[in-house]
């Protein structure tokens, strides 16, 4: 027996076998992390597309530019699979309007006429998907609807 180490060989394969009966553990902790994190990715992503559309929308003279709300929409919801199926935009006169004008979709792309204090309504649908399959999940449908108020023709001052 060598002196000065102290070990004995049957503690040799201890840490492996305890490193085996932790390991799925640390790595089934490391993929719900990791799926939790894609989800609020997907979630922020369909917002801030929703938002950033209405937000182009309401923008000077782009209330009738269907194409360009899209594209806000897409160019920052591309990542979460956002195409112009997954986006509903609306013209409406207020939140208690009951009838929003649906505007944009199909061969519709002309706005009527829209006055000052209307509202452009973006809704964006998007979904969410797991990485790794392990069970049959559906994909978690996200939405979320974002509103913006039109201002034109504002007269400041005496002038």
């Amino acid at each position: 027996m060598e002196k000065g180490c102290g070990r004995n060989k049957g503690m040799v394969g201890q840490g492996m076998v305890e490193f085996a009966l932790v390991a799925p553990i640390i790595f089934l902790l490391l993929w719900g992390i990791i799926e939790v994190a894609h989800l609020f990715f997907v979630y922020n992503t369909v917002a801030i597309a929703s938002r950033e559309a209405s937000r182009y929308g309401a923008s000077v003279d782009h209330w009738n530019d269907c194409q360009g709300i899209r594209n806000a929409a897409e160019s920052l919801g591309r990542l979460a699979g956002i195409d112009d199926s997954h986006i509903t935009i609306q013209i409406d006169t207020g939140p208690n309007d009951l009838n929003p004008q649906t505007v944009c979709n199909g061969n519709n792309n002309t706005l009527a006429s829209v006055q000052n204090g209307d509202r452009v309504t973006v809704t964006v649908i998007g979904s969410y998907q797991p990485f790794v399959p392990i069970a049959e999940f559906k994909p978690l449908p996200l939405s979320s609807t974002s509103s913006h108020t039109i201002l034109m023709n504002i007269h400041v001052g005496e002038n």
